[in-house]
């Protein structure tokens, strides 16, 4: 890509087709971290990971994100039912709760150069902070979780819905 056709950072993308669960619990990292392909023991760290059939083949993949006492799966919107329908067939006595936050939560990208920098988190993909007012366009303190993912690094924040910077008709 040339110089000259880079977004800018305030590239802001909405991903409608995006959904969220949110695993909570004491066990929630050791229930996930037995079932998934990546770890999910970081607790500063977003990861991407699958879920697999016992055979290997795959079913779902998601990012985990920590966000204080639970973990936010935002996963693919069209198939986050099949994705609980299966958590929940997993979880047995394990001390979890997993819930659709869908209605809570919206997702979005954030392309450009210097995204991640702009809103203080370094350049190194799975790197998760929460952000307030550090934004490059017309701030207001937005509350949020973002990590850098891909190459170059990009922000994927779930933000609130209705706290999003773009308005309540994409979030």
């Amino acid at each position: 890509m040339s110089e000259s056709s880079r977004p800018p950072v305030s590239t802001l993308v909405p991903l409608a087709d995006r959904g969220v669960l949110a695993l909570s619990g004491p066990e929630r990292v050791a229930f996930l971290q037995g079932l998934v392909s990546n770890d999910v023991a970081k607790p500063d760290r977003a990861v991407w990971a699958a879920l697999l059939t016992p055979q290997g083949k795959y079913l779902h993949d998601f990012f985990v994100v920590p966000d204080g006492e639970r973990l936010l799966l935002e996963c693919e919107a069209g198939r986050r039912d099949d994705l609980y329908r299966r958590l929940r067939m997993y979880k047995l006595r394990s001390k979890v709760e997993l819930a659709d936050v869908t209605d809570q939560f919206a997702s979005f990208a954030v392309i450009g150069d210097g995204a991640t920098e702009a809103v203080g988190l370094a350049g190194e993909p799975g790197t998760v902070a929460a952000f307030a007012g550090a934004w490059p366009m017309r701030t207001r303190g937005w509350p949020g979780w973002a990590h850098a993912c891909c190459c170059p690094p990009a922000l994927r924040p779930i933000w609130p819905r209705g706290a999003s910077p773009i308005g309540t008709g994409c979030a």
